[in-house]
């Protein structure tokens, strides 16, 4: 197994695509160098190398076999400079991969917008192009010590429909390579409290995209949503939503409605938001894409969505419909007051394949989640299921 090499995390710098010219060393020949020197000047008529621009595909419209190729970004490739043209952005309820970080971006095609909808997925022109790198810190309690990124994730719309391409980061995290047959990395690092972490991390192959992509049979974006993106990039205090920054750099095909008036979810980290909004969050993040009416797990009848309102839908009192070893002997989907009673518990718990949920190729227990979705159970009013 290869071992993926730590870069060290850099800001982000304004430099056009090339290397920066080579300074000049001190002894460069200049024979004087006191104020009555001539100074030369620079010609002003060396070329300079053009910026980056970005790219769909080779002139055969076949995808491009290295990351670089596509010239999203300027500089180091692992700086993830975008060039213009490609827009950074982040999610509000991220989804949990294996305790993973991600950087987002956006690239559409020169004049194309993105077709806005309060309530139901934005539509997309065809050569769009959408990518999440997966990465983790060398050391969670300082940025500065350097990230390993494992593998960038290409969502490419071509012909009205999607397609998924996976890059694989080399060693020395120069350049990411076309690899989609799935990969394990053994990952190290010490998170938040100090403590080592080892993580099998698993790439998946192209065809276990479409088990959270795929809504009526067709892959679609997951994370690009109105209610999504209400929040600034970053989550930067003071700064604007990302919902009118893309409006302001003319990405949608109509104006925004009043800002307060769009639906938004809450930050599942953020301990100071109810409790209930918070493990709804967390539930549409990591499980509504499959969990709803267009979804993998529609036969469930169990829809885990943010907008869901009828507690049956959510499994509140439900019997599974078909869960198997799955259920654990319980027999409900949710017992109120009773998490230990709650079929969704059980299966958040678990690693065997056979139960474990979401059914994401993880190779740990989001603990955090579990806890959150637990205390939301247990702050039910325990009434009690037929």
């Amino acid at each position: 197994m290869k071992r993926i090499a730590l870069v060290l995390l850099l800001a982000l710098s304004g430099a056009a695509c090339g290397d920066d010219p080579p300074a000049m060393p001190d002894d460069a020949g200049l024979t004087d160098t006191g104020p009555d020197a001539d100074a030369e000047e620079p010609d002003a008529d060396v070329d300079e190398e053009p910026p980056c621009e970005p790219r769909f595909a080779n002139e055969d419209g076949s995808v491009f076999e290295s990351l670089s190729e596509y010239c999203f970004f300027q500089g180091d490739l692992a700086d993830h400079d975008p060039v213009d043209g490609v827009v950074a952005y982040d999610v509000t309820a991220p989804l949990y991969s294996d305790g993973s970080y991600k950087k987002r971006f956006i690239i559409l095609p020169p004049g194309e917008h993105i077709g806005f909808s309060v309530d139901d997925r934005w539509t997309w022109p065809n050569q769009t192009i959408i990518t999440k790198t997966f990465y983790y810190p060398h050391d969670e309690r300082d940025p500065d010590a350097g990230e390993l990124i494992l593998e960038t994730r290409l969502l490419i719309k071509d012909d009205d429909r999607w397609t998924a391409q996976s890059y694989l980061w080399d060693d020395d995290q120069k350049e990411a390579w076309r690899h989609n047959l799935g990969r394990r990395v053994d990952v190290t690092y010490i998170d938040h409290d100090g403590e080592e972490v080892h993580v099998d991390y698993r790439i998946p192959n192209q065809n276990q995209c479409r088990t959270c992509h795929a809504q009526d049979g067709q892959m679609v974006p997951l994370g690009p949503r109105t209610f999504q993106l209400g929040e600034a990039y970053q989550r930067t205090p003071g700064a604007p939503s990302q919902l009118e920054v893309f409006a302001d750099m003319g990405l949608f095909d109509q104006e925004l409605p009043d800002l307060s008036t769009l639906p938004r979810i809450t930050h599942y980290y953020d301990d100071s938001e109810p409790l209930e909004d918070r493990a709804r969050a967390y539930l549409d993040a990591n499980c509504a894409h499959c969990h709803n009416p267009q979804g993998r797990a529609n036969p469930s009848n169990l829809y885990l969505g943010i907008d869901v309102t009828n507690d049956r839908d959510l499994g509140i009192c439900k019997r599974p419909v078909a869960a198997g070893t799955g259920a654990g002997g319980l027999s409900y989907s949710i017992v109120p007051g009773h998490p230990d009673e709650s079929i969704m518990i059980f299966r958040m718990n678990s690693l065997d394949p056979a139960i474990k949920m979401p059914e994401l190729p993880l190779t740990t227990i989001d603990h955090f989640g579990v806890e959150l979705v637990t205390d939301w159970i247990a702050a039910m009013d325990p009434t009690g299921c037929p």
